[in-house]
């Protein structure tokens, strides 16, 4: 189990986010794929076919489709995702399936969740990066500290694992496919930041905090 001693990480100032610039960590064993066979694997095939079950889904929904399509947009202009040229898309990469989700209390919300758990040959993304050390706060410890001041404060981070940055090197590991609405263009993007489902993000982002 990976411990704060040994996590390796550098932690910056960038803009008025605070960045922790972490590795991909792997982990083998008996009953899994060496790293470098996980990072050999074309999962871009399997990428597509899902992309293509998404839109075809969506182009049902008009409305559904662009709010979907404006949350990409909005992400690739606050830095949180940057589009790969058609060049870079030769390199090695890992492909991450997405899809729509909508909370029933915000019907006009909708998120993009990302499949790390998505297999290839029987191993996947998540199967390859530690969940590092538990850090979140003891729930006793908690609500002993609630009760010593007389007020007590709570703070909520929007988009919380998106102010954490991933490493230049490790990002073509956290792609993903997207054809805008009446488009038949296949862009790629990289993640900048830690994504939502990615086994190693809980862990980084408590670290920063």
């Amino acid at each position: 189990m990976p411990t704060l001693d040994n996590l390796e990480v550098t932690v910056l100032t960038e803009q008025d986010n605070i960045n922790l610039i972490s590795p991909v960590r792997v982990e083998q064993g008996p009953s899994s794929a060496s790293c470098a066979s996980l990072f050999k694997l074309d999962n871009r095939p399997q990428a597509l076919t899902h992309l293509n079950h998404l839109v075809n889904r969506l182009q049902k929904k008009a409305e559904q489709y662009k709010k979907y399509n404006e949350g990409i947009q909005a992400d690739l202009e606050k830095g949180y995702i940057a589009k790969v040229t058609f060049h870079r898309q030769k390199d090695t990469g890992w492909y991450i399936p997405h899809y729509d989700l909508v909370s029933p209390n915000k019907p006009d919300k909708i998120r993009r969740i990302c499949n790390a758990k998505a297999p290839q040959s029987g191993t996947s993304l998540n199967d390859k990066l530690l969940a590092g050390p538990d850090l979140l706060g003891n729930m006793l410890g908690i609500l002993l500290r609630f009760r010593q001041g007389a007020i007590a404060i709570q703070g909520d981070i929007e988009a919380m694992f998106m102010q954490i940055g991933v490493r230049q090197q490790d990002r073509r590991y956290l792609r993903f496919m997207w054809r805008q609405p009446n488009s038949s263009e296949l862009e790629v993007y990289e993640y900048q930041r830690h994504i939502f489902g990615a086994r190693g993000s809980p862990a980084c982002a408590n670290f920063v905090l």
